[in-house]
């Protein structure tokens, strides 16, 4: 398996500039910067979740010493971080770009006003 950090590196950039690319085409406006982290850090809880997942499960008892008889929990647990992840990325994207439609509709309203 590659090394975990280097994907993980990668993985987080990729959807980062994806992120902001999309908010800027699509609505002339950059994200919020704590929205960014939030995806970032979330990204990162991916990585790690599926790591300790692959190696709980795929490493020798006799490596794993007295974890191999906590494998099933250990698993369990990294399956709701990458589930939670995910689910924070997806509620994140769809607030800030919520966000930039609302900013944009009172800037919009509020240039319609003063006309």
């Amino acid at each position: 398996m590659p090394d975990a950090n280097l994907v993980g590196l990668y993985f987080v950039i990729i959807l980062g500039i994806c992120f902001i690319t999309y908010t800027i085409i699509k609505y002339k406006n950059t994200p919020e910067l704590n929205d960014i982290v939030i995806i970032i850090l979330s990204c990162v809880g991916i990585i790690v979740g599926l790591d300790l997942g692959y190696f709980i499960l795929a490493t020798d008892e006799k490596i794993l010493g007295l974890l191999s008889k906590y494998r099933l929990p250990i698993a369990l647990g990294s399956l709701s971080i990458v589930w939670t992840s995910i689910d924070s990325i997806k509620k994140t994207w769809s607030l800030s770009i919520k966000n930039i439609k609302q900013s944009l509709n009172k800037e919009t309203d509020s240039a319609l006003n003063t006309l």
